[in-house]
């Protein structure tokens, strides 16, 4: 997932809180998604765009991604293994629109094992460069606010949600195809 991140970076991908649907609805909650190639092409990406991108990659490379949607948000989570037992599943959160943050401040929160893990795995020019640094913040937030919103997913608030990807796919919910265009 790092690399990944580190990737996106790199390309210089940024959160862009462009989110204003056309023709949009005042009693629907709606909202412009770009495209994957759109959100690359442009190097910017809303909350919603962001957390579909990397769901995708991540499905790519057999990581089981969740969006989580709260009321006017949404960012994504994975799960570091999987289990069919629902309460053995671990996961951590990823707030997306740190991608293209330059500063992002400290935590005091505690680091989710696979993070200090991954951590210990890295050498020093990594661990001080600013995609680790951002990579981190974007965990601990999106990790401390699923922890934050537990009680809120729990009880099954539709405006709380966290959609599994794999069982949208089980349940026929597929993505729109896209061509690439040749040039």
């Amino acid at each position: 997932m790092f690399a990944i991140w580190a990737a996106l970076k790199k390309h210089a991908i940024h959160y862009s809180s462009v989110t204003k649907t056309p023709g949009g609805s005042r009693l629907v909650n709606s909202q412009f998604v770009r495209f994957l190639d759109q959100s690359i092409a442009n190097t910017q990406a809303n909350c919603v765009d962001g957390s579909v991108l990397f769901a995708s990659l991540l499905r790519k490379i057999g990581i089981n991604p969740f969006l989580v949607a709260l009321p006017g948000h949404m960012y994504l989570g994975f799960y570091l293994n999987s289990s069919e037992n629902e309460d053995e599943l671990e996961y951590v959160g990823l707030e997306t629109t740190l991608i293209g943050a330059s500063e992002v401040e400290e935590s005091d929160s505690v680091w989710p094992d696979a993070l200090a893990e991954l951590s210990e795995q890295l050498n020093d020019k990594t661990l001080n460069g600013k995609a680790w640094k951002s990579f981190v913040a974007a965990v601990l937030t999106g990790t401390d606010d699923l922890d934050k919103n537990e009680e809120e997913f729990d009880v099954g608030d539709p405006e709380y949600q966290m959609i599994d990807i794999a069982e949208a796919r089980d349940k026929g919910i597929m993505p729109i195809s896209f061509e690439a265009k040749s040039r």
